[in-house]
């Protein structure tokens, strides 16, 4: 289980809203913030969803919510609210948060965080990684003081799911930023597709979970969207986990097989943008040629487990059963 200060850099988006609830429902989570930053929505919508979640989750008043960077470091926003639906959250209202927003920005509170505790600070990041950039390159020696940074982005032996299909879409949204993370030297753990999409929920699973509380009512309803949306576009009723399994990971780093390796993400390319290559630590060795900016660290290169489905639904659903 992870220990320690965690802060969590999201775009919610039912994914990052199911990782929220996944991470909750684990408990034994020292999290001290939620940022938030556009991606699958722009960032009015990232943050509205962010804070509701907080008071779904009943962690508002202990786990604040800061607004983040609202537009890619060079880019001008794409977002997935095409997949989402109404609001990032297939239309289902979240509840109205009790606290005042946080004037502060989430990037001077990664900063801070990291300054605060440093060599500790455990950083998740389910979208696009604008806002760790912007940190470090407001303050560079961000990437010595977090311990880890564990992100969902990338795809190296697997296609993309963005067009044209080369990209994932975290790292297609913001490439520049994917880049100056991966070559500042910070330690960080890449959970892409090679991983998430071997992590499936069908909707079998999902009638495995309870009805005991207003979350398993809400996890219902933006789960049926997301399957609907999967079954028009892949033909299948089964959506992959993708932020949860990074929050796995970061608890757990046995549910999938990591290897540790350099990292690099194309920004030039006009068909390639956001494609994350990766040249294994023993390939390396053999290829001293290699350009030494490539990123060091380690990436998810398959899933370890073929039960994280039912181990995510069985997580939620013990904590509805306690509420």
């Amino acid at each position: 289980m992870m220990s320690g200060p965690v802060l969590v850099d999201t775009d919610p988006g039912i994914d990052d809203a199911l990782a929220l609830q996944y991470l909750v429902a684990m408990g034994g989570w020292d999290l001290k913030a939620i940022t938030a930053v556009a991606g699958n929505v722009p960032l009015p919508m990232a943050v509205a969803n962010a804070r509701g979640l907080a008071a779904l989750l009943e962690i508002e008043r202990d786990v604040p919510v800061y607004s983040g960077c609202p537009e890619p470091l060079m880019r001008d926003l794409k977002t997935a609210l095409h997949v989402h639906g109404d609001e990032g959250m297939a239309g289902v209202v979240l509840p109205s948060p009790s606290v005042a927003e946080r004037s502060e920005h989430a990037v001077k509170v990664i900063i801070e965080l990291a300054r605060r505790y440093s060599g500790e600070l455990t950083i998740i990041a389910i979208g696009p990684l604008t806002n760790v950039a912007a940190a470090l390159i407001l303050d560079p020696s961000l990437a010595q003081r977090v311990g880890r940074l564990v992100f969902m982005g990338g795809a190296v032996n697997v296609p993309g799911n963005t067009p044209p299909g080369v990209a994932e879409f975290n790292i297609y949204v913001d490439p520049e930023a994917a880049r100056i993370v991966a070559e500042s030297g910070m330690p960080f753990t890449m959970v892409g597709l090679d991983a998430t999409e071997q992590s499936i929920l069908s909707r079998k699973h999902l009638e495995n979970l309870g009805d005991a509380s207003a979350r398993s009512g809400f996890t219902r309803e933006i789960l049926d969207h997301y399957l609907d949306v999967y079954k028009r576009s892949r033909g299948r009723e089964a959506c992959a986990l993708h932020d949860p399994l990074a929050v796995a990971v970061a608890a757990d780093p046995g549910w999938v097989k990591l290897e540790t390796g350099n990292l690099c993400v194309e920004t030039q390319g006009e068909y390639t943008r956001g494609k994350t290559g990766f040249v294994s630590q023993a390939l390396r060795e053999k290829s001293p040629g290699l350009d030494p900016q490539l990123g060091l660290g380690q990436v998810a290169l398959d899933l370890a487990r073929d039960d994280f489905a039912e181990h995510f639904v069985a997580t939620l659903d013990a904590r509805a059963t306690l509420q």
